[in-house]
């Protein structure tokens, strides 16, 4: 394989990018180099990066995007994120994210396969319902993965919900979250780490083999809309579907979508 593999992670995921490292190495044999938050690499200017990822924060999930015209505090927050703090739960549109973090990459490295791990929530806009959704995964160039959207976007059991409603107080939230703890993933859960594993598998099948998802909820691959789902693809053994993990013993060769230059 040619292209070289390069992986960020933001300081408020929790995630271990070393771990993960060595994760893909044993799944895929290839050797990452980690480097760190993606902004904080590459942001020798941290007063522009931080004023245009603001200008993608989306204001109403009702309508399709606008660039945002970001308030002072809100670029100072940003400012804050890139530097370690965790992101407070606002909604970016995840392609124009993904578009200005490819226009970031040194055009020498573009060929080279980025994969940035998160805890920014990322939506896209669907046209059917009119409104933003919010996503687990942003496949594209470069790829990227949410851990707020791995707790977000699959839905939670429908009995949680009605349950929700019933509840008047914190303490109540607190233990009903208890009661439900194996059927979701939630904020600091410990088992984040497999799951972002299974996420970042998906973006090298994408990257390099053009595989999507994939229809057997018993594989990495799967593209799950409740968290259920999530927990049984991503927690379940084996990792992969039959055709999955032949797939994943070939040749890595480079990308099938190459870059906008």
């Amino acid at each position: 394989m040619n292209s070289k593999v390069f992986l960020y992670g933001s300081g408020g995921t929790e995630v271990d990018l070393k771990e993960l490292g060595i994760y893909l190495k044993r799944i895929f044999q290839i050797e990452p180099e980690l480097r760190g938050d993606f902004f904080s690499y590459f942001g020798s200017d941290s007063e522009h990066i931080a004023e245009r990822i603001a200008e993608l924060r989306v204001v109403d999930i009702s309508k399709p995007f606008r660039k945002n015209e970001p308030f002072p505090l809100e670029v100072k927050l940003e400012k804050e994120i890139i530097k370690g703090k965790k992101a407070p739960g606002l909604l970016y549109d995840g392609f124009y994210f993904m578009d200005f973090m490819r226009d970031i990459i040194p055009e020498k490295e573009r060929r080279n396969f980025h994969l940035y791990i998160t805890d920014r929530l990322l939506g896209t806009f669907d046209d059917i319902d009119a409104r933003y959704h919010a996503r687990t995964i942003i496949l594209g160039y470069p790829c990227i993965v949410s851990t707020s959207g791995i707790v977000e976007a699959p839905a939670k059991p429908r009995e949680y919900y009605i349950e929700k409603g019933l509840l008047k107080s914190v303490d109540e939230l607190i233990r009903l979250k208890e009661n439900y703890r194996s059927r979701f993933i939630d904020y600091g859960d410990r088992r984040m780490q497999k799951v972002v594993e299974g996420y970042s598998a998906t973006a090298v099948f994408y990257h390099y083999l053009g595989e999507v998802f994939c229809t057997s909820k018993k594989c990495r691959l799967y593209n799950a809309h409740w968290q259920e789902e999530l927990i049984e693809a991503q927690l379940s053994e084996p990792e992969f579907c039959t055709e999955h993990e032949e797939m994943r013993e070939l040749p890595l060769a480079e990308g099938n979508f190459p870059p906008k230059s």
